[in-house]
Protein backbone atom coordinates (compact mmCIF):
# COMPACT_ATOMS: atom_id res chain seq x y z
CA UNK A 1 0.00 0.00 0.00
CA UNK A 2 2.85 2.75 1.15
CA UNK A 3 4.83 1.75 -2.28
CA UNK A 4 1.63 2.27 -4.49
CA UNK A 5 0.77 5.27 -3.08
CA UNK A 6 4.38 6.36 -3.48
CA UNK A 7 4.16 5.87 -6.89
CA UNK A 8 1.02 7.96 -7.17
CA UNK A 9 2.44 10.77 -5.22
CA UNK A 10 5.87 10.50 -7.66
CA UNK A 11 3.40 10.59 -10.71
CA UNK A 12 1.18 14.11 -9.35
CA UNK A 13 4.85 15.56 -8.73
CA UNK A 14 5.81 14.91 -12.90
CA UNK A 15 2.41 15.83 -13.09
CA UNK A 16 2.76 19.02 -11.92
CA UNK A 17 6.23 19.61 -13.02
CA UNK A 18 4.80 19.24 -16.88
CA UNK A 19 2.10 21.66 -15.94
CA UNK A 20 4.27 24.46 -15.28
CA UNK A 21 6.51 24.16 -18.25
CA UNK A 22 3.68 23.55 -20.15
CA UNK A 23 2.28 27.30 -18.66
CA UNK A 24 6.34 28.14 -19.38
CA UNK A 25 5.98 27.41 -22.72
CA UNK A 26 2.26 29.12 -23.20
CA UNK A 27 3.49 32.27 -21.75
CA UNK A 28 6.52 32.50 -23.71
CA UNK A 29 4.68 31.43 -27.02
CA UNK A 30 1.89 33.94 -26.17
CA UNK A 31 4.69 36.79 -25.50
CA UNK A 32 6.32 36.01 -28.59
CA UNK A 33 3.03 35.75 -31.03
CA UNK A 34 2.18 39.81 -29.22
CA UNK A 35 5.70 40.71 -30.13
CA UNK A 36 5.28 39.56 -34.34
CA UNK A 37 1.27 40.73 -34.20
CA UNK A 38 3.30 44.34 -33.08
CA UNK A 39 5.96 44.15 -35.55
CA UNK A 40 3.74 43.04 -38.37
CA UNK A 41 1.44 46.38 -37.61
CA UNK A 42 3.91 48.68 -37.05
CA UNK A 43 5.30 47.36 -40.81
CA UNK A 44 1.76 47.41 -42.32
CA UNK A 45 1.46 51.25 -40.63
CA UNK A 46 4.62 52.62 -41.90
CA UNK A 47 4.06 50.86 -45.19
CA UNK A 48 0.34 52.99 -45.57
CA UNK A 49 -1.38 49.65 -45.03
CA UNK A 50 -3.83 49.33 -42.43
CA UNK A 51 -4.61 45.59 -42.00
CA UNK A 52 -5.93 45.14 -37.75
CA UNK A 53 -4.47 41.63 -36.28
CA UNK A 54 -6.07 41.03 -33.30
CA UNK A 55 -4.63 38.46 -31.09
CA UNK A 56 -6.57 36.05 -29.51
CA UNK A 57 -5.09 36.54 -25.76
Amino acid sequence: MYAFSKKIILRIKEYQKNVINFHKLYKFARINYIMTVLDNELRNTSQGKHKRVSPFF
